[in-house]
């Protein structure tokens, strides 16, 4: 199980990463400086041409998602695409019933934000959203709506949709109670997220869920979470909702709150869960009540098939008139795309990708797979949408604050670029903290793209970095080199020891031709990275020298792209080769060291090494030996089919080196872990011991034992 779930988690890391982050800000753009909206094609979409483009720093057509709404033609005859750039969009969209098959298309769930803080009774329920569709043939992907309003504030809609025909794709809806209003016609979600606390699924529409994760999070105390409430009023009328493939799972926050999976809000109210996945936070009775008592328990369709996980057992479900569990095939099948929306004949011409029928799930790594996938996002919702811009801050009024998720740590510093904390730039908070300091000086980050170079220099110990999450504090650089020596391109160059950072990103957007591009250099010692994310393309990032600690990261690149003459242990992260230039080979891991006494070694323990979508079949390799006695531990790891079965390359104009250098693999898994074709070195081999392999661990390898409590960065010391 545990492996499982640490599976499930770097996939879903991939995914995470693959959505925020795949082409940088040019991800759906190309040729982005010119404004010939229609010229543009949107990647991973179709073929899907930009019509206009919305852009907060006035690079489109328009500033403002609703102006581009308001602008786009009326009753169209063919999709209107409206690309909208990376941003938090603060506005109430709504997409009026004459304005036909409007397609939105975003940069990413946690990049592309739609925010409303509306809530009931000071909006009706129908008008909280941060965005309304009426218009019928309406499609959103890779974007995030949300409602800010929080659970005291009542009911606070996400986003309202009465569109027929309307599709959502790798979306996330995310507020508490009432988060996505499902109101009227056939409505289809694939591969989303959706975030709440009451009847946060509701409406009387006739909605099909795949793929999806429904994550129930914190109420007001006192309060059940109940998240299908399907208002189906007449016998005969359409309407139901309908969970096929998907996964229901809790919110961290969400402790031991009593959580029903739906209850008979009108009379005929349908809900239908089958293939889903099913956590054990659901009340073992499965359903509940409407509270008035007034009987729709006896006429509502509810019914379960082939559901799994700890909270699928039925065996104690409620004994109503209107629940069964669906044992035949064929009843399950009316409740499938193609016959409860009637999906083929309209969801092809959309473009989003959906399943017909019911997965037979014949290939037992199918189902994995797909378990992998809803737990990376259960992830990614938590680190990306737990709650409202301040998730990492307790009284965002007051400093120094309270920094949840973080063992307790407080902010003695704040950077905000609204100037809504005590500096506006990284490099001012940092050149103002205290030097040779004996105990941590934490520096929270508020969300937002920082173009910097930032230099954590020697005197400057035991800095904290705290930011919003991956995506949502970013600190960037475009330097490469010759312009910039590689010492001095990353955004972040961290050489004070003790450093820590958590919840961030740290990229390279100089992309694949300029040359080698660091995202990040770090040469202190007791360092540790935690929940962050490395993106670049070749030489994404430095590990230079002394003991450092990647946990729960990505790092993302082409060649070389972890690199350096550090002892530098990586758990549980997701490491992601990329496509590189036309005739080039990826190699992720290229250490340094040079003697063989010397520290130094790169591992990777209990990682996922898998593709960027964009990789296609470009020879990618575990590493090269840059040096003579390079060391390159690969162990605990699952590895896909994207490596070279050789494993490891050689670097050229150093042949000798594969006599003398260490490239181990140990108890790995996965497609590409198969050594019976790997390189036939001297300096490589298999490690079939596990006394030999612990000398590797962050206990050993790092001496992580003596420093990392200190941090408080979770890790494993062992195996």
């Amino acid at each position: 199980m545990a492996s499982t779930y640490k599976s499930l988690f770097s996939l879903f890391l991939s995914f995470l990463v693959v959505s925020l982050f795949l082409q940088n800000r040019r991800h759906f753009v190309k040729g982005e400086q010119t404004i010939e909206a229609e010229k543009r094609v949107l990647a991973g979409t179709s073929g899907l041409y930009a019509n206009v483009v919305v852009a907060k720093d006035g690079s489109g057509n328009y500033r403002t998602i609703k102006e581009a709404v308001e602008r786009a033609p009326s009753n169209s005859p063919r999709r209107y695409v409206i690309y909208i750039k990376a941003g938090l969009y603060h506005e109430n969209v709504v997409v009026e019933a004459h304005k036909l098959d409007l397609v939105f298309v975003g940069d990413g769930r946690s990049r592309t934000v739609l925010i409303s803080n509306r809530s009931y009774p000071q909006y009706s329920i129908q008008d909280s959203g941060a965005l309304v569709v009426l218009g019928n043939g309406f499609v959103g992907r890779d974007m995030t709506f949300r409602n800010t309003a929080g659970p005291k504030d009542g009911p606070a809609v996400a986003m309202r949709n009465d569109a027929d025909r309307s599709a959502f794709y790798r979306c996330s809806f995310v507020g508490y109670q009432d988060t996505l209003l499902a109101n009227i016609n056939r409505q289809f979600y694939k591969d989303c997220d959706i975030v709440g606390t009451i009847d946060f699924i509701f409406g009387y529409a006739s909605a099909v869920f795949q793929g999806c994760n429904v994550l129930a999070r914190k109420p007001l105390p006192g309060q059940g979470n109940v998240i299908l409430a399907q208002g189906k009023r007449e016998w005969n009328a359409p309407g139901g909702f309908v969970l096929q493939n998907c996964r229901i799972a809790a919110f961290e926050d969400l402790g031991s709150t009593k959580s029903h999976l739906g209850r008979p809000w009108h009379k005929f109210s349908t809900s239908i869960i089958m293939q889903t996945v099913i956590d054990g936070f659901i009340h073992p009775g499965g359903f509940v009540d409407i509270m008035d008592g007034i009987g729709n328990e006896r006429t509502a369709t509810f019914r379960e098939y082939k559901n799994t996980g700890k909270g699928a057992d039925t065996r104690n479900r409620v004994k109503w008139a209107g629940y069964k569990v669906i044992y035949n095939l064929d009843e399950a099948r009316q409740y499938t795309v193609a016959n409860f929306i009637n999906g083929n004949d309209w969801l092809p011409a959309l473009g989003i990708p959906y399943k017909a029928g019911l997965e037979k799930n014949k290939k037992k790594m199918a189902s994995t797979n797909y378990s992998f996938f809803n737990h990376f996002l259960s992830f990614l919702l938590h680190l990306l949408l737990l709650s409202d811009l301040s998730h990492f801050v307790n009284g965002e009024r007051n400093i120094p604050r309270a920094l949840a998720g973080t063992s307790g740590l407080t902010a003695n510093a704040v950077v905000a670029q609204d100037g809504n904390g005590n500096y506006k730039s990284i490099s001012e908070a940092v050149n103002q903290a205290p030097s040779n300091s004996p105990s941590r000086y934490v520096i929270y980050i508020k969300a937002g793209t920082y173009a910097e170079n930032v230099l954590v220099d020697l005197q400057k110990k035991n800095l904290a970095f705290v930011g919003d999450g991956i995506g949502k504090t970013i600190l960037t650089s475009s330097r490469s080199h010759p312009s910039y020596s590689i010492l001095e391109s990353g955004a972040l160059v961290v050489r004070g020891d003790g450093f820590s950072a958590q919840y961030m990103t740290f990229e390279n957007t100089a992309g694949p031709s300029p040359g080698p591009a660091v995202a990040m250099r770090n040469d202190a010692d007791r360092s540790a990275f935690y929940r962050c994310s490395f993106v670049g393309f070749q030489d994404t990032l430095f590990a230079n020298k002394n003991r450092q600690l990647y946990k729960e990261c990505d790092v993302v690149g082409t060649i070389d792209f972890i690199f350096g003459e550090a002892a530098v242990v990586f758990q549980d992260c997701n490491i992601l080769p990329r496509k590189p230039l036309f005739g080039q080979a990826n190699a992720i891991i290229a250490q340094g060291k040079e003697a063989n006494a010397a520290p130094g070694g790169i591992v990777l323990q209990k990682c996922r090494i898998s593709a960027f979508e964009d990789l296609g079949s470009t020879q990618s390799y575990l590493g090269r030996p840059w040096h003579k006695y390079s060391t390159a531990i690969i162990m605990e790891t699952t590895i896909d089919g994207l490596i070279d079965p050789a494993g490891f390359v050689e670097f050229p104009g150093s042949a000798a080196n594969e006599e003398t250098a260490t490239l181990r693999e140990y108890a790995n898994n996965g497609e590409g872990s198969d050594t019976r074709n790997r390189v036939k070195w001297a300096g490589y081999r298999v490690i079939d011991d596990a006394g030999e392999a612990q000398q590797y661990t962050v206990a050993n390898f790092i001496n992580g034992n003596d420093w990392l409590p200190a941090l408080g960065i979770p890790y494993n010391g062992g195996l």
